[in-house]
Formats: structure tokens, sequence, C-alpha cells
């Protein structure tokens, strides 16, 4: 297997092992066809008459995906369809450009492996290796959960939960109540409880560039920068949610911006008609 993140040398000799194995096993097993052609772009499972088979790969490479996402590739000397015959799976291997597999049916290949203490002893060992690698690659595509708690604060209706030029380190949820926005003292909007609010800032690294003040008893959750960009990275989801917000806002700020304008133009007018 051909893995695209640098696993460390454990992960090396269980792949060198797991090739080692599966000659081992192949061997033993005589396949029912050889060296066949599976032609470029196709779902190599995706077929009917590939269902219940395994294949060792001779040439070529093959990508593992899920949820349309390459994790591995398998490479010359191979077992491939192990998960797909056994168990049935949503994951894909597909072909970029033709392979050459040897093929192997699966109940065949299991039934002459259970008849033998040695090939059992040795597709067991292939099994196990196997789990180990891919194991290590889930480790490696999950990153550990921050474990830093935030902090969460109350504020009073006229307290300033963020001030306007001040530095951005965190991010800002309003677990409850209502907040006013000011920009330059003059009102630009509300935060509802369930927002989030001071994403740019503390992702950009600019000053902040509105005031918030509690307009009823609020409580707000501060989420430290790397702990959100870790967030926003393992739920994906939130980051929607973030979007919705920020569009929101933007509206507010938007409209209140429209409203400014047309006193400041009604304002002068006047001024005119008394000079």
């Amino acid at each position: 297997m051909y893995f695209l993140q640098q696993l460390g040398p454990e992960v090396d000799a269980l792949n060198t092992r797991a090739k080692e194995l599966t000659r081992a096993l192949c061997d033993l097993v005589q396949p029912v066809q050889k060296k066949v052609k599976i032609p470029s772009r196709q779902e190599v499972f995706g077929t009917p008459e590939r269902q219940g088979k395994f294949f060792k790969l001779l040439d070529g490479n093959l990508s593992y995906a899920r949820a349309d996402k390459v994790l591995f590739y398998y490479d010359p000397g191979d077992l491939v369809g192990v998960e797909q015959a056994i168990i049935g799976t949503s994951a894909k291997v597909l072909t970029d450009f033709a392979v050459v597999v040897d093929v192997y049916d699966a109940n065949s290949f299991l039934d002459t492996a259970h008849s033998s203490p040695e090939i059992n002893r040795i597709w067991t060992e292939y099994l196990a290796t196997s789990h180990g690698m891919l194991s290590n690659l889930a480790g490696n595509l999950y990153k550990e959960e921050i474990t830093t708690p935030p902090d969460i604060n109350g504020f009073q209706p006229g307290a300033t939960i963020t001030e306007q030029g001040s530095r951005a380190n965190e991010v800002f949820l309003l677990i409850e109540g209502l907040a006013d926005v000011q920009v330059d003292f003059v009102p630009a909007g509300t935060i509802k409880g369930g927002e989030l609010f001071g994403v740019i800032p503390a992702l950009t690294g600019i000053p902040r560039t509105a005031t918030v003040v509690a307009a009823e008893p609020c409580m707000v959750m501060s989420v430290p920068k790397e702990n959100f960009v870790h967030l926003v990275e393992t739920r994906p989801s939130n980051y929607l949610k973030m979007v919705e917000d920020m569009a929101r806002l933007m509206v507010d700020l938007g409209d209140q911006a429209f409203s400014l304008k047309i006193s400041n133009l009604s304002l002068s007018g006047f001024e005119s008609d008394i000079s």
C-alpha cells in the first residue's frame, strides 16, 4: 500500500510484511484467472462479475476512497477486495489507469484457508497486519480532540463583551441573550442567542472592527482561535452555521449603513435649505 501521509517505520514494516504474507497466500491458493486486465477509470467492484472476488495486484495502482476522498493506494503485491467480498462496504476501489490482476474467488479462497492450519495462520496474520496499518492511518487522520475547556462568562445589560480596536485572539458564541453591535459608537446590528461573532478578526489577525454590548443578560462562550480552527476542521457543520450567522450580520450591517446614509442625505438637504 502507498499512503499519502508519512506514517512512520512501524507502518512501513507492516506494509512489507503484508506483501510477504500475500505472496505466501497466493502461492498456496490458486487463482481462477491469471493476468486479467482491468481498464482505466472504473470502479473495480462496481460490476456483478467482480463481486465476491479477491485480486492480487500485479501491475499498476488502485485508489481506495471513502466519501470521494482517497485514503491510500494499492500497489503491486497487494491483495485487494477482502473488505468488499467479506463484509460489503461503501468504500470504492478505483482505477486511474489500466491494471493487471490475478483473480481469486473469495469463497474458495476462504474455504482453502480454513481447511489448512498453515494457510489459516498466514491468513490470520495478514488480517492482523492489515488492521495494524489501517488503524495507524486512522490515528493519523483523526486529530486529537482539544481538551482545554472554553470560558463561559455572564454579562449584564450595558456591559461590553468585545471592544472595537482590541486584539482578537478568540471567537465568541452568544449562548443566551441579545447583544448590540456598535461601530464608532453607532448602532450597527444585533447578535442573537446561538450565533457566533468575532470570527473574521480572530482568523485574520486584524483588530476588532466593532464593539459588542449586552442588551440583556447574556451568557457568552469564548473559544481560542486555535480551538475554533480545530472545531471547524473536525465538525464541518459548524462552518456552515458560522457562514449563516456572518451572512445575517452582514445584512444587518448593510441595512444599518443604508439607513445612516439616508439620514445623512436628509440632514445635508435640511442644512442646505437653511443656508
